[in-house]
């Protein structure tokens, strides 16, 4: 939801301030412009123009962040659940055990597994009850 709002934000901010900032800068660069109206080219560039284009930068900028420091914290969140499944079954996960309680979509949570299984010189087996069993050495 704020995430909706801040780019709500963005695209007010910018759909004032570009426009104001590029025709002030047309009107300050033009040499053919009078030296009062190329003042208040300055002047509307430094009070309208300038002031929404930082805001929706800055909102960009903290978009991009938060993006991060979600996908960052989705990481952990993985890697915590992947440990604790292991300390609580002796070393062993299935991809269905890990798919509910990570609440990702199987095929990601086989691709997770996988990764892990090369990653920590993990092994696995077939079962017929509960598909892939992945083994750690913990």
């Amino acid at each position: 939801m704020m995430n909706a709002i801040k780019k709500i934000l963005i695209g007010f901010f910018l759909i004032i301030g570009l426009p104001i900032t590029s025709l002030a800068l047309f009107q300050i660069i033009d040499s053919n412009t009078a030296q009062d109206d190329r003042e208040g080219a300055i002047a509307a560039l430094f009070i309208l123009g300038l002031p929404p284009t930082g805001i929706a930068t800055y909102l960009i900028l903290d978009l991009k962040h938060n993006q991060r420091n979600n996908v960052d914290k989705n990481k952990i969140d993985k890697e915590q659940i992947f440990l604790q499944i292991l300390a609580e079954n002796e070393g062993e996960i299935t991809v269905l055990k890990f798919a509910l309680q990570a609440q990702l979509p199987v095929e990601k949570a086989k691709e997770y597994l996988d990764n892990k299984a090369q990653e920590l010189d993990g092994n696995f087996s077939v079962n017929d009850q509960a598909g892939i069993v992945y083994k750690f050495y913990i």
